[in-house]
């Protein structure tokens, strides 16, 4: 069996790779699941960890499904997002407590930036519910009279 830390530590890795991908959805998950994980395993740190990873992750996805961003953008902002992401996994490893403090106040300040920036100005990405073709309208409304 392993040792729980590095349970911990494979998943942070696992995250690390997620965002990486840009998979937002799946990094939130993972979190979420990390959350638990600490939890169970009464670990304070883990639990408080996982749970501002949480809070990024649920307020970058939605942002980025919802705006029209320019890749350059987005290409900057998940850079300063792995950067801040890689210096939080490399300070878990070494059990470096004001590492892990800093790392995570780069993530969460990034994330705010991102999310209050474009929804203030973005333009919303254009609606994916399906338009019902003019013809069935027709249709639809001389079934209706």
């Amino acid at each position: 069996m392993k040792d729980s830390s590095v349970v911990f530590l494979d998943s942070l890795r696992e995250i690390g790779v997620l965002l990486g991908q840009q998979d937002i959805e799946s990094a939130f998950k993972t979190s979420s699941g990390l959350t638990l994980f600490g939890y169970l395993m009464e670990y304070p740190e883990g639990v408080f960890i996982s749970e501002v990873l949480e809070g990024v992750f649920s307020q970058v996805g939605p942002v980025i499904d919802t705006y029209q961003i320019p890749d350059e953008e987005l290409t900057d902002t998940m850079e300063r997002l792995q950067t801040a992401y890689n210096e939080l996994v490399a300070s878990v490893e070494a059990n470096d407590k004001m590492g892990i403090l800093n790392s995570l106040i780069k993530l969460r300040y990034s994330a705010t930036q991102f999310q209050l920036k474009w929804s203030r100005i973005g333009k919303s990405k254009p609606s994916k519910v399906p338009q019902i073709p003019p013809q069935i309208g027709a249709m639809m409304k001389d079934l209706l009279s």
